[in-house]
């Protein structure tokens, strides 16, 4: 529990952080992984920030890695990956939710936009945390919603009775994306994934 509050500690100091230039992905997190500064849409930030938040606290990840994807694997492989039932040792998740969302509770909010691509796997944790008066939007449905009701009042709608495909082009790696997928869609899509040279686009 110790280590836990640690992370915490540290993350809680970096609330603010701001990339210089606006959208361009450098900050430190980037800087220190990489050991020298970089910026650029190729670069989130993401996962450099947790890393460096652990390398700071002393704990050893599974796995160094800037991939999302890859850490998900490595974690895995160690046993350490949990998506459901969360326990009450699972601090982390379950504070950092709480703290994150006590200010807009405050304000008595009565609905939440899910915006962020990972926080549909955190849903349940959400949920727990905002109570049974608050909706929550997952922007990626109402998002594919939106699409689908654009393209039947333009009526470039495929039949109804058709079936069809799904082609999945990455640029980082294709095993990766392919596992982080899986989970999101609820559904095996291993090997259905290639990647290309964004480059060539």
């Amino acid at each position: 529990m110790a280590t836990a509050e640690r992370v915490l500690e540290l993350a809680r100091v970096e609330l603010g952080t701001k990339e210089i230039p606006a959208n361009s992905n450098r900050v430190k997190y980037n800087t220190w992984y990489y050991g020298r500064e970089v910026s650029g849409t190729v670069y989130p930030w993401c996962m450099t920030f947790v890393q460096w938040i652990f390398s700071q606290a002393g704990v050893s990840l599974p796995v160094k890695t800037a991939s999302c994807g890859a850490l998900m694997n490595a974690a895995k492989r160690s046993g350490q990956w949990v998506t459901k039932g969360f326990r009450p040792g699972d601090v982390v998740i379950e504070t950092v939710a709480r703290e994150y969302l006590a200010p807009l509770l405050e304000r008595g909010v009565d609905a939440l936009i899910l915006g962020c691509t990972h926080y549909p796997l955190l849903e349940e944790v959400i949920a727990s945390a905002c109570g049974p008066g608050v909706a929550l939007v997952s922007a990626g449905e109402e998002s594919a919603f939106e699409l689908k009701r654009l393209l039947t009042a333009r009526e470039l709608r495929a039949p109804a009775e058709g079936r069809g495909g799904a082609e999945f082009c990455v640029s980082d790696r294709a095993e990766d994306f392919e596992g982080v997928a899986s989970l999101f869609l609820q559904e095996d899509i291993h090997h259905m994934a290639r990647r290309i040279d964004i480059d060539q686009y």
